[in-house]
């Protein structure tokens, strides 16, 4: 499973499995320490081909983001470039790829979090239909 934390802080989790009944059932338990640091997932490849898996490339947070990026191709022609507010734990589209070739292109991002603190990025991200 998957568990995103969006505030800082102990969390304890509790974890039960079982195979076919619930009473042969085992369990694990541990507690996450959550510290005050900016993560996002930022994927490195999308497939804008209407399968409806991985279409559009998104981004998804921690924290309340005010961003600002351009995504660029090879030859630093713009494809596309925003200042959107991102939420915690939405994933949020960026690009979607429309009139743009397979191959690789490359993203400059700016977040600027609730606290006013600036993370800038450089990735690339391949276009694959």
């Amino acid at each position: 499973p998957t568990l995103l934390l969006a505030q800082e802080g102990n969390y304890l989790v509790k974890l039960v499995g079982w195979n076919t009944t619930s009473s042969c059932a085992d369990s694990a338990v541990a507690t996450i320490v959550v510290y005050d640091s900016l993560i996002f997932h930022l994927p490195n490849i999308f497939t804008p081909n209407n399968d409806g898996i991985n279409d559009l490339y998104t981004i998804r947070s921690n924290q309340d983001l005010e961003l600002e990026y351009r995504i660029v191709n090879r030859w630093g022609n713009e494809m596309e470039a925003r200042s959107i507010h991102i939420e915690a734990g939405v994933s949020t589209v960026l690009w979607d790829g429309a009139n743009a070739v397979d191959g690789v292109y490359f993203i400059h991002l700016k977040a600027v979090t609730g606290k006013n603190k600036t993370v800038p990025l450089n990735g690339f991200i391949t276009l694959e239909r």
